[in-house]
């Protein structure tokens, strides 16, 4: 078969090539349809289950794109004032910023006990503790309360989030520069990590993916860690692409301390 074809190109070029030069033509006429979708929902099946449940849990909240602010202290923890400082005003800006829904942080969410009388809510960090017996105290009412321990902080302290709901029309990249140049300026002695949709997409849009050379994350991993133990949410964010000592996989991490 293929003698026959070799025969066939070797006596009849010009008609091959002319053959070949209309199939390119009418392959190129296509080009300017193609398009790049960087938005990961579009990529499911519209009758896909979760992807019913997404739209409905956007429906109800306005949006399901979440950018993770990640701030790291691993000498004192993030329980000092300098700390506790960059993590309010990196919370107060990013509630600033146009787009976003709202801002889940330690300065945030609220500690609720209960009384005689009924229930106190107050917030956990509404503004930096004066003194080294405050943030005692900071830090005690929180590990007493786990509700947020593992999540808003890791139960070793030494790592905290920030979590910011953009909504579903807003300009995502726009956002994630503005946070991005706003953590470079405040980082050191922390480290701070961004992760989420826009951070991957802006991954993938600068920087060649090439194992082990590029810091990259699985947004699924993290989302999915978010929820479990906050230092493996950091080690998934950071954790270069392929490393088989750290990469983004499930069963890697599942279970980890």
């Amino acid at each position: 078969m293929i003698e026959k074809i070799a025969k066939y190109v070797l006596t009849y070029p010009k008609t091959v090539i002319s053959c070949c030069i209309i199939i390119t033509i009418l392959l190129a006429s296509g080009i300017g349809k193609i398009r790049i979708e960087n938005d990961i929902k579009e990529m499911l099946p519209t009758d896909l289950p979760a992807r019913l449940a997404l739209n409905e849990l956007e429906d109800i909240f306005g949006g399901s794109d979440v950018l993770v602010v990640a701030v790291s202290n691993e000498e004192q923890t993030i329980f000092n004032r300098g700390t506790l400082a960059k993590i309010i005003e990196i919370t107060d800006s990013l509630d600033a910023i146009p787009g976003v829904i709202r801002v889940t942080s330690l300065a945030t969410v609220k500690h609720i006990k209960g009384e005689d009388w009924g229930m106190e809510v107050t917030p956990f960090l509404e503004e930096v503790p004066e003194s080294a017996e405050d943030i005692k105290t900071l830090k005690k009412t929180f590990y007493d309360d786990s509700l947020y321990v593992g999540t808003m902080v890791s139960e070793d302290g030494k790592y905290a989030a920030i979590l910011a709901v953009i909504e579903e029309n807003a300009e995502t990249m726009v956002i994630y520069e503005e946070v991005r140049q706003l953590t470079e300026r405040l980082e050191g002695p922390e480290k701070i990590y961004l992760g989420g949709t826009s951070s991957t997409i802006d991954i993938n849009k600068n920087y060649e993916i090439r194992s082990q050379q590029v810091d990259s994350f699985c947004s699924d991993c993290c989302n999915y860690y978010s929820f479990l133990k906050l230092p493996n949410l950091v080690r998934c964010i950071s954790a270069p692409a392929g490393n088989t000592d750290g990469g983004c996989f499930y069963d890697r991490y599942d279970g980890a301390s």
